[in-house]
């Protein structure tokens, strides 16, 4: 037993102890309680047949045996028989001996007697009315108990359809906010913020501001302020008492402060008079205060003022918008906090207080908003995490598949869909959705969504609202836009000059909003700016409003042919997948068509990255090429790792494993092998797929599919991770030379080499007669292209064996054996003596003399390189005096200044310096100036003609 609560019992004056057994009786099943005496009650208590009358004798006498004298006792247990009682209860804050019991049971007959000593009050106390232990102040603990009784019921939350009884668990879910104090540096006259708790606000003698975006938890922060007041009344000489209110009890007081405080506690305390505020140290709690309208602010708080000044009552307001309350109401002189957005601790600790008893769910959780990067474009905050949590555990399903359903919830709570009948509000619901929808579909189409000066704004909606009928109940329309700004949350003013946003999301969400339900015929814009980011972002919300959208997600997969640029590729792969999920309802086989696109473009971004590095451009120029494959794997796996997408990614490899099967190609098993791994995450947990490729097919025979799926199992680590490991493992040992090799060479040393395999298979085909030769058009191309990689592929003839015009020409008669009508195999032949040689002695007919030939009905071309005009004096009759090479495409001086040229016999014409064409490619590689490529525009406009293709090129 607790001696504090010893000593605090047996110290207790009479009128205490009555009081306390009184306030347990209820909760015991008496009714009609009342004094009999000053140290006697008695109490109705209904049985399954009658009522019976129980009294409680209250005694402080010490109930020790001999020592005690009865003769104190017998007068009340003689009253009480004369009221025909049948039970007697004694109770004492002692311990009561047996001895004591058997005497007092003897002064009775009629009267049964029961006892109810120390120890027992105690453990009805602690499990009838706990709160006691910190004060003995009764009338106070039941207003404390109605007050956290309370603030649990008073929850936006509990507004939205989606809530139910089963998520009462969200209500007690407070994870410790992160509050700073801003404050204003005197010496430097500079701000500064500095980390405080509760408890420290609390504490502070001023009155304060708690400020902080929607959905952060000022509220709730408010009503624990409270709690912790009650909770410290224990060692207080002058007990706490918080009081909160919200903006809407301000309202329905007619913004009275002394009615609204009589209302609220009169039940409790009687009249509210000087004795109560010398008794009771009362803190006001006012929630919202920003939502009114500014004179009934300025209102309000002149009288928390007077109250402060006149009875020290302390007032501690939340608000959205700490400056302008302070302009407006003459607050600046008190403290100010500013609460934070959750942090990635918090976040953890949130959801795995929402689900306790399930781990692996709410890991499952955690790890998805890492992944989809959803920290990174949501406003976390404990009011969006709870509906990401409750949107989760109804569903099942991932974000961003529930993205659009959390924001259609956020917005309902926030411009007060869920409360319209409230009287507060005089703006129309739809008609503020319509303004922030029209507002974020105007500032998307803006050039970088530049946010409009508050007059800009005005003028924006009155020329709109011109012509039409606005449903506004009273006020202006500028004064319907000034109250969106200021207490929405959802808009602010940014510099007191620019209204913007609070957070990206909002104005995505918005516009997506417009174009859904109001301009549908704009739909094409969101597919055209797809890879923009806000713009991608608005796309997946307007997908998410239907779930099945098959004609939108047709055009976005045409848009997706589009991308060849880094930043596009990377930008398309990931909001493929993340659009997939938001159209989960929608045909899986047209989704499982986007997933194969996005493999091959996801294969684009690995042709990029390979050449990035072999160019020795980035940092990472000494990652290894199988590094770079598994990077590739990762990225397709963050962007489609979803519950949402099982079926289509089923689909995606039983056909791409069909294709491997057939064909062996390690291009194809790596397509099937990316699929597979993100199917068998410990997300989506299908390891049927994978089983298949290690087990059932040639993978295991392929050194670089072996190895790299040895490497993505081990950083996966998907269902089946042992059983595949094992079985990786052991074949790996058989393979150790070609991966020795992987291991070991720098990717530009594997480029184009036997071993360069994983590359998308372009239908047009380019052969040079070398590897720097490759390199220098590939690089030239996306230099003239603004990045864009080439719509064709390039390699040279030999690979490592080494290369020449002798064996471009034999390649050439050689592909007639497996050329098909699909693919367009392109020979490129210097134009010089060996060159010309093998060129001419192809026996193509001609399709421009002197250029390009072409065999027969097939589509095998021979380019002789064309010269520019400004370089024709390389041309000579004489087959031997010809000396043009690819690198003459670049200016003499460039050619001069990389130490590249040799001179011949012929004046002012240049052999090309064999021996330091590798170190020249390296230099080339790293400049990115179009203009020091611009001659290679003539090589690539006859590539271009072949194929019936036009493109501007930038020289």
């Amino acid at each position: 037993m607790d001696n504090s609560k010893i000593e605090k019992i047996e110290s207790l004056p009479l009128d205490q102890l009555v009081e306390i057994v009184k306030s347990i009786l209820p909760n015991i099943g008496y009714s009609s309680i009342e004094d009999f005496t000053t140290d006697t009650i008695r109490g109705a208590f209904k049985t399954a047949l009658s009522t019976d009358i129980h009294y409680f004798f209250i005694s402080q006498i010490k109930p020790t045996g001999a020592e005690v004298d009865l003769s104190l006792i017998q007068p009340h247990i003689s009253a009480i028989e004369k009221q025909r009682a049948s039970l007697l209860y004694f109770v004492s804050p002692f311990y009561i001996s047996e001895g004591f019991k058997s005497k007092v049971s003897n002064l009775s007959r009629a009267l049964k007697v029961n006892f109810i000593g120390r120890d027992e009050v105690i453990q009805l106390i602690d499990h009838h009315n706990p709160g006691y232990w910190r004060h003995s102040d009764t009338v106070l603990l039941d207003y404390e108990k109605s007050y956290c009784a309370e603030i649990v019921k008073d929850s936006q939350l509990k507004k939205l359809p989606i809530f139910n009884d089963k998520y009462e668990k969200v209500l007690n879910i407070f994870i410790e906010p992160r509050i700073y104090h801003l404050s204003q540096e005197l010496e430097t006259n500079t701000p500064t913020r500095k980390r405080v708790s509760l408890e420290q606000i609390i504490e502070g003698a001023k009155p304060a501001l708690i400020t902080g975006d929607p959905g952060t938890g000022k509220s709730t922060s408010l009503k624990k302020i409270g709690e912790q007041i009650v909770h410290s009344n224990r060692d207080s000489k002058i007990k706490g008492l918080p009081l909160y209110f919200s903006v809407v009890e301000v309202f329905e007081a007619d913004y009275d402060v002394s009615r609204l405080i009589n209302n609220k506690l009169t039940p409790y305390f009687g009249a509210i008079n000087d004795d109560f505020f010398e008794q009771y140290k009362l803190t006001l709690l006012v929630d919202s205060l920003d939502e009114l309208e500014e004179q009934n602010q300025r209102r309000v708080v002149e009288q928390l003022k007077q109250l402060f000044a006149d009875k020290g009552v302390k007032f501690i307001i939340g608000t959205r918008n700490d400056d302008k309350l302070q302009i407006n109401t003459g607050l600046a002189e008190y403290n100010s906090y500013k609460i934070e957005r959750f942090n990635q601790d918090q976040i953890k600790r949130f959801i795995t207080s929402f689900f306790p008893s399930h781990e692996t769910k709410a890991e499952k959780l955690i790890e998805a908003l890492k992944d989809n990067r959803i920290i990174e474009k949501l406003p976390l905050t404990p009011l969006t995490l709870s509906l990401i949590s409750i949107l989760f555990e109804e569903n099942d399903l991932e974000i961003p598949a529930t993205i659009t359903d959390i924001f259609d919830n956020f917005n309902s709570l926030l411009i007060g869909k869920a409360t319209v009948s409230s009287r507060i509000e005089f703006v129309d619901v739809s008609f503020k959705e319509r303004i922030l929808s029209l507002y974020a579909y105007q500032l998307l189409k803006t050039h970088q969504h530049s946010p409009y000066t508050r007059e800009e704004f005005y003028n924006f909606f009155k020329e709109y609202f011109f012509e039409k009928t606005i449903p506004l109940g009273k006020g202006s329309l500028e004064e319907a836009l000034d109250y969106l700004i200021n207490n929405t949350g959802i808009l602010t003013l940014k510099n007191n000059k620019y209204v913007k946003f609070s957070h990206d999301s909002f104005l995505e969400y918005y516009a997506a909003l417009e174009i859904f339900k109001h301009r549908r015929e704009d739909q094409l814009l969101l597919v055209d700016n797809f890879f923009e980011n806000n713009w991608q972002n608005a796309a997946i919300f307007y997908a998410g409003k239907s779930k099945d959208m098959p004609k939108f997600l047709e055009e976005v997969l045409l848009k997706l042919d589009s991308a060849n640029r880094l930043n596009d590729l990377l930008s398309a792969v990931m909001g493929a997948g993340f659009l997939l999920q938001a159209l989960y309802q929608t045909d899986n086989k047209l989704r499982r068509d986007t997933i194969l696109k996005s493999i091959d473009l996801n294969l684009k971004i690995h042709e990029i990255y390979s050449k990035l590095f072999s160019d020795e451009t980035l940092k990472l120029k000494n990652y290894k090429m199988p590094i770079l494959w598994l990077m590739n794997v990762i990225y397709f796996h963050e962007s489609f790792n979803s519950v949402t997408l099982k079926e289509p990614l089923k689909l995606a490899f039983w056909s791409l494993s069909k294709e491997y099967m057939e064909n062996k190609k390690t291009l194809s098993g790596y397509k099937a092998l990316q699929v597979a791994l993100t199917l068998d995450s410990r997300r989506i947990n299908e390891g049927n797929e994978l089983q298949t490729l290690i087990f059932d097919s040639n993978l295991t025979n392929d050194a670089i599919l072996c190895m790299l799926a040895d490497f993505s199992v081990e950083i996966i680590k998907g269902a089946n991770y042992e059983l595949l490991k094992k079985e990786l493992k052991k074949e790996i040992k058989r393979l150790r030379e070609p991966l020795k090799t992987l291991t070991s060479q720098s990717i530009s040393r594997l480029r184009f080499s036997a071993l360069d395999l994983i590359r998308l298979d372009r239908k047009i085909k380019l052969i040079t007669e070398g590897k720097t030769d490759a390199e220098l058009l590939e690089h030239a191309f996306m230099v003239l292209m603004d990045g864009n990689l080439p719509y064709w592929e390039v390699f040279p003839v030999g690979k490592e064996e080494g290369g020449g015009a002798s064996k471009l020409r034999d390649a050439l008669r050689h592909a007639i054996s497996f050329n098909n009508d699909e693919e367009v195999i392109i020979g490129i032949f210097d134009h010089d003596s060996a060159g010309l040689q093998h060129f001419n002695g192809l026996q193509f007919p001609e399709v421009r003399p002197k250029m390009v030939k072409k065999l027969n009905e097939l589509n095998i071309f021979a380019i002789s390189l064309p010269v520019p005009g400004h370089l024709s004096h390389y041309i000579e009759k004489d087959q031997n005096l010809n000396f043009f090479e690819i690198e003459h495409y670049f200016d003499i001086e460039f050619l001069r200044a990389h130490d590249m040229l040799e001179t011949t016999s012929i004046p002012n014409v240049y052999k090309i310096s064999e021996k330091k064409k590798s170190a020249f490619v390296k230099a080339v590689k790293k400049n990115n100036d179009p203009a020091t490529f611009k001659n290679f525009k003539l090589l690539f406009e006859c590539i271009d003609n072949i194929n019936e293709i036009d493109l501007n090129y930038n020289a």
